[in-house]
């Protein structure tokens, strides 16, 4: 494993967990509580703070490695990951939240409906493509992945 392989999988991991340690320990842990409510399996409230830790490490070690679709696919995520902390925090109206997912989606799809040819990082995501089978629910390449062999 190379040391930029090595940076992109601990430094999330560490950001994430150094993150979620802190927000334990503060007042903003109550405000980012879920109340259980009659849909809950929790009679207590619960932090909700997981996901911020782990966006916070993940978003960008992974901006810095991505291009192409792949940076447009992350800030849809990115923003998916805001507006879900806002509803946490706030409380938003069902269609509000239903839009962002649907332009997300409609964004992601147009970004992967657009791949050109010649980009060979991006080929599995071309419509049409036969470099991938899906069967039965699993990818299955049919070359050489970059760092872990043939699949």
């Amino acid at each position: 494993m190379n040391a930029a392989m090595l940076v992109a999988v601990l430094v999330p991991g560490i950001v994430a967990a150094a993150l979620i340690a802190i927000l334990l320990r503060t007042s903003s842990v109550r405000h980012l509580a879920d109340h259980p409510n009659e849909r809950s399996l929790h009679s207590q409230p619960t932090p909700r703070i997981g996901g911020l830790g782990i966006a916070a490490g993940f978003f960008p070690i992974a901006m810095s490695y991505a291009d192409g679709p792949g940076a447009l696919i992350l800030a849809c995520a990115l923003a998916l990951a805001l507006v879900s902390l806002v509803d946490d925090m706030r409380g938003l109206p069902v269609v509000l939240r239903l839009s962002a997912h649907l332009l997300a989606a409609i964004a992601v799809m147009s970004a992967i409906a657009y791949v050109p040819a010649g980009a060979e990082a991006w080929r599995w995501l071309r419509p049409g493509s036969d470099e991938i089978t899906l069967a039965n629910g699993v990818l299955l390449a049919k070359h050489e992945l970059p760092g872990f062999g043939e699949v």
